[in-house]
């Protein structure tokens, strides 16, 4: 007679995304502007006359001096952001789907200004520029044009700044001055000019990190004026706080499903060690490139065990099981449903591909007891398992 045994096993899914935080901070260092011009003469005269000329030349050179002054420091500036402004400008999310290059939402700030300069105005053909402070280091992003990454950003955030026409501006060297936008003209005997844009932060890579992004920015004509007079009341602080880079993770096509073992006769799974009736199936997942994955099998009876069997419920001690392996026969041992890394007999699957994943698996009876003449019982086995997905 032959008896035959039959099982069922449950999976079913947790998913979690460990997010990550960055935090950088930096000080901008402020650049001041100063114009100095200077005179020599060499004429001979007579003792009566030679003080009073002294005199005259100083009072001359005094008066030269205070007319570059009233350029510098007469120029104001009316518009958003203010200058002197300091922007907090709240905690933007990455998608996870967002492209490199994307714009990440929530981060566009309009600048939209008026300047107007009382006095001569421009004195020397130059250009408004948009200068970046020297902290932020700017380095342009390769295969992106006009973005700039900055040590004082997290890993993966970049920013660009545009004008009105949504065109993409190059930091460049204006008559000088480095790490600058170029605004306009700024002609001689000038004495107004508008501007708008934009600032966004940018992604620029696949797993960009959490953290602040500050900045500082400073408008005016490179050694001629600021903005709005004074460095204080010209340079304009812009911060973000990225605070939650989203991870690239699955989607599981087969959220619960049920693998029916065939049904064997118990003479197949006499004896220590024996197994029978392999059968193959798969955990199904649809995934965007970016993350290391990672899996964790649990017994979902026994959840603490940690052993390679798969038990029915209250029967770890008993004779029946079920062995799990994986596509390449390495056989599964269990662990806690827990996404953090290092967890108990986690195991990487490897890199998230751009589209389906099919994780192979097969399941068996397996006998378990350490008598040479034991038994597989007759009848049908249940066990049921469930798998952790983690994203590191």
């Amino acid at each position: 007679m032959r008896n035959n045994v039959k099982a069922a096993i449950n999976l079913d899914i947790q998913s979690w995304i460990q997010p990550r935080r960055l935090e950088l901070k930096t000080i901008a260092s402020p650049k001041t502007f100063a114009l100095s011009p200077s005179a020599k003469s060499t004429t001979k005269f007579t003792h009566m006359h030679k003080w009073p000329f002294i005199l005259l030349l100083a009072a001359l050179a005094c008066l030269f001096n205070l007319g570059v002054r009233a350029a510098e420091s007469d120029c104001s500036m009316s518009g958003t952001p203010v200058g002197g402004a300091n922007l907090q400008l709240g905690s933007p999310d990455i998608p996870r789907d967002l492209p490199i290059g994307g714009v990440i939402p929530g981060t566009r700030t309009v600048m939209d200004w008026t300047f107007s300069c009382a006095s001569t105005g421009i004195t020397k053909n130059s250009r408004w520029t948009l200068q970046l402070g020297y902290a932020s280091s700017p380095t342009a992003v390769a295969g992106l044009s006009n973005v700039y990454s900055s040590v004082s950003f997290p890993a993966g955030v970049g920013i660009r700044v545009v004008n009105a026409s949504n065109s993409a501006l190059p930091l460049a060297t204006i008559d000088g001055q480095t790490n600058s936008f170029d605004l306009g003209a700024a002609p001689i005997g000038q004495k107004s000019f508008k501007w708008s844009g934009a600032i966004e932060l940018i992604k620029i890579s696949l797993t960009p990190a959490a953290g602040r992004t500050p900045l500082t920015m400073t408008p005016g004509v490179p050694s001629q004026f600021l903005g709005n007079g004074t460095q204080t009341n010209s340079q304009i602080s812009f911060t973000w706080y990225v605070n939650k880079a989203a991870l690239t993770t699955c989607t599981v096509t087969t959220p619960t499903q049920t693998v029916i073992l065939p049904t064997v006769s118990q003479q197949a799974l006499t004896g220590s060690g024996a197994s029978a009736g392999t059968t193959p199936f798969s955990i199904a997942l649809n995934c965007q490139k970016g993350s290391k994955l990672y899996l964790t099998l649990t017994d979902a009876n026994n959840p603490t065990q940690t052993s390679n069997l798969l038990f029915p419920k209250g029967g770890l001690n008993g004779l029946s099981a079920v062995k799990i392996s994986r596509g390449d026969g390495t056989r599964v041992s269990f662990g806690p449903d827990s996404p953090s890394a290092n967890t108990t007999n986690q195991w990487l699957v490897g890199d998230t591909p751009d589209g389906i994943l099919d994780i192979p698996f097969t399941a068996a009876y397996q006998t378990y007891s350490d008598s040479s003449g034991a038994t597989f019982p007759i009848g049908s086995i249940t066990v049921a398992a469930t798998f952790t997905l983690s994203y590191q």
